[in-house]
Formats: C-alpha cells, structure tokens, sequence
C-alpha cells in the first residue's frame, strides 16, 4: 500500500490478508521516483524467501500455488511483444542488493521515467529469455482476447486471468465489467469471500 493513502484506504485489508506492508516513495539521493517505481518495493521485502508479485489487473481465480515451483525470477512471457515477459505475475526472492541496483540503475541519468517499468525490468533480467523452463511461467494468455473468442472465464481449467488494460477503474468501460464480473461473479474460487464481497462492494474500484 502507497503511504500516501488514507489509513481508512488500506486499513480494511488488514483483516483480510496476514500482513499489510505501507511503503513509501523510493528516494535516490536527491531524486524521488515516480510512483510506478514502487513496485521495486517487492525486492526489499527480505522477511520473505520468496513473493509472488500480481498486478491489480491479475485475477486469481483458482489455487496458484503451482507458482511457488518455479524459481526466482519467474515471469511469464509477454503476450505481445516477443522475447520478453509481462510484468502481471512475477515471482521474485526479495534481495536488498538487488532492491538498491534497480534503484540507482531506474534513477540514473541514462534511465528514460518513459520507458516504463515492464521495460525496465526486462533490460535487468535480459538473460530471462534464454532461462529453463522454471523460470517461465505458462501458459499466457490476453483473457479480453480468449474471452472475446467465447471461452468460460469460469472455466476450471484457468487460473489466472490477466487483462491487458490501463482502464479497470473506468467502470464504465467494457473491460472493467468483464474484470468486475470475473471477480464477483467466479464460483469455486480460491479467492476468499470476504475479498470478493470488498471489491463487488466497492463505490470506486481502484486497481493501484
């Protein structure tokens, strides 16, 4: 959770999840970084051996815990751009050395803030397309596209399901419904209730 959130924001989620971690804008000498450097926030969670990192527009709709065979970093291969991975799940071994390189190397003065940070983590991790297979998460998949192609996104045959979209908290737009309606309408789901009934309640569903 950003710090700079409301503490009535993020405080609901403490009784739902085992530990709630506020952070707050990563600084490099003088320079602050924007905030989607806070991700980078993840690296330096060094109580834990290994996190698996979901993007908001991630949706875990069945168990996952097949991610914890894979071996860090993982990531799974993007779904539009070749010989790179997606940033939407990553598992990743918390490592304060590493949590420090990405970011001097994300502050330097050769680093472009317009880059983005799926590309930023994929000039870090180059080697990760000639890694094994326990470093590539599969399969992938665009579920606007397959849901689109009529496949049950209630299906028990899925896991996870990423949208490949920037506006999931527009609640009027197409995608938005079809993420609500995957959250609040999954049967079976290894999402916990008391989570479903927070995002389906939710006045303004926010993905950040």
């Amino acid at each position: 959770m950003h710090s700079k959130l409301k503490r009535e924001e993020w405080s609901p989620y403490r009784s739902l999840f085992s530990a709630v971690v506020v952070v707050d804008p990563i600084e490099v000498g003088d320079h602050v970084l924007d905030g989607s450097s806070l991700v980078l926030h993840v690296w330096n969670q060094t109580s834990y051996k290994m996190l698996i990192f979901v993007h908001p527009a991630s949706v875990f709709v069945d168990n996952c815990n097949f991610l914890l065979e894979f071996d860090p970093f993982a990531a799974m291969p993007s779904y539009s751009v070749p010989d790179t991975f997606s940033t939407r799940v990553m598992v990743i071994q918390p490592d304060h050395i590493t949590f420090l390189e990405l970011c001097r190397k994300l502050a330097s003065p050769g680093a472009s803030r317009q880059q983005g940070m799926t590309k930023f983590l994929n000039k870090h991790y180059s080697g990760w397309f000639q890694s094994s297979h326990l470093h590539r998460i599969a399969p992938i998949s665009n579920s606007l596209v397959d849901i689109e192609k009529g496949l049950d996104p209630g299906g028990r045959s899925w896991r996870i399901f990423s949208f490949y979209s920037s506006n999931l908290a527009d609640v009027t737009s197409e995608t938005a419904k079809i993420w609500r309606k995957l959250v609040c309408g999954v049967q079976q789901s290894s999402i916990p209730l008391s989570i479903i009934k927070l995002i389906c309640n939710a006045k303004n569903m926010k993905t950040g």
